[in-house]
């Protein structure tokens, strides 16, 4: 098997490629980097890539990243300390065959590994008890609500917000106060910018930790 790993710790892979070298030497950690377009750019010589859920302020989104590796043909595994149930359901829902919790030993890991890599999702309890949660208080957005969200909430300006999509201000301003009013009616109500990045970032449509935290105003700041 041939294995990548996507995390920003250094000591976590490489204690990972230390682990497989004694215990398991038929499976090659080809690569280990932060950077998704490094794996991409290797996506020919991997079979499995282990992605970490939080990458830092600059790293795509939990569910557009594990889109692209499965779109590159790569089995993915979720691996965090976090724990996040909605993040992993959007991961799991981009195509992620597995979660792993990084508290788990090494056993469980290799096991993981060799599951995802027959194509197989790999279940543990954590990842049941993710999956058997109530979804309910997670919104229905449109694609455009989407975009405005994620960039209105990382701390870009109306008027830029339009410009970025080619649309007024005020239809901007409309998007924002769809997505507002969907996230009141499933209980999680997010009225000010930080708020909203805050419900995105659970929600998977940022980073964990991308959006700013601004003073609270209202669209149009």
């Amino acid at each position: 098997m041939r294995l990548g790993i996507i995390d920003d710790h250094a000591l976590f892979s490489d204690g990972i490629r230390a682990w497989l070298r004694d215990e398991a030497p038929d499976v090659d950690l080809v690569v280990s980097t932060a950077s998704i377009e490094t794996v991409l750019d290797a996506a020919a010589e991997l079979d499995v890539v282990l992605l970490d859920i939080d990458l830092g302020p600059v790293s795509l989104p939990l569910n557009e990243a594990v889109r692209r590796l499965v779109e590159a043909d790569l089995k993915v595994v979720i691996v965090s300390a976090l724990s996040a149930p909605r993040l992993v359901r959007q991961g799991l829902g981009a195509g992620a065959l597995g979660y792993l919790s990084k508290r788990e030993s090494g056993p469980v890991l290799l096991e993981a590994l060799r599951t995802v890599g027959r194509g197989e999702p790999f279940l543990t309890p954590d990842l049941a008890a993710i999956l058997a949660e109530d979804a309910d208080d997670i919104p229905a957005l449109s694609a455009q609500e989407i975009k405005a969200l994620r960039l209105y909430a990382s701390g870009i300006k109306v008027d830029t917000v339009a410009r970025r999509m080619g649309v007024s201000p005020a239809t901007v301003r409309e998007y924002l106060e769809r997505v507002k009013r969907k996230y009141h009616e499933v209980g999680r109500p997010a009225r000010s910018k930080t708020e909203l990045g805050q419900v995105a970032a659970e929600d998977g449509l940022l980073p964990l930790v991308a959006y700013r935290s601004p003073p609270q105003t209202e669209p149009g700041s």
